[in-house]
């Protein structure tokens, strides 16, 4: 998507890493299937805009954006909502310095978090949204007592339980 759209005259970025220093007057967020994930995009999308710019926010009933309209009532205005078949979309505005605070907060949440274990010398970072966030899973834990006790370095655990 990025390619066709990048190839015409509006301005594309992939990520937020690349995203210039002015603010953007309006962003579209496709929600993913995760909440938080997707409540820091809104609220990534949002800090990027300038005060008062409409983000767009639209995706599956089924994987819940209407809790995610409800969520942001919290941090801003929601409004124009609108749906369609299995799908929902709606605008959503900063309307205070304090909706700034309530989305920096969401940014954190839907972030990665880093856990460091002291007593296997193991640390990890996971996500809201994955399975057993916040915790090793029992799975993951048992291969890691059995399978590689002499395990060290960086390891990459993909698929699993975290």
């Amino acid at each position: 998507m990025f390619d066709v759209l990048g190839k015409r005259t509006e301005s594309v970025f992939p990520s937020f890493s690349d995203l210039p220093s002015t603010r953007f007057a309006s962003a579209i967020v496709l929600s993913t299937d995760k909440k938080l994930e997707t409540l820091a995009l809104v609220a990534k999308a949002a800090l990027t805009c300038s005060k008062g710019a409409s983000i767009w926010i639209a995706g599956e009933k089924d994987v819940g954006i209407a809790s995610i309209a409800k969520a942001l009532v919290k941090c801003g205005e929601v409004s124009s909502k609108t749906s369609k078949a299995h799908a929902m979309a709606f605008e959503f505005k900063i309307t205070s310095e304090d909706n700034l605070n309530a989305l920096n907060k969401l940014v954190v949440e839907g972030d990665f978090t880093h856990f460091d274990d002291p007593s296997s010398k193991l640390s990890w970072q996971t996500r809201p949204g994955l399975f057993s966030h916040g915790k090793i899973d029992k799975g993951s834990e048992l291969l890691l007592q059995h399978l590689f006790p002499n395990m060290s370095g960086t390891v990459a655990d993909l698929g699993a339980g975290w």
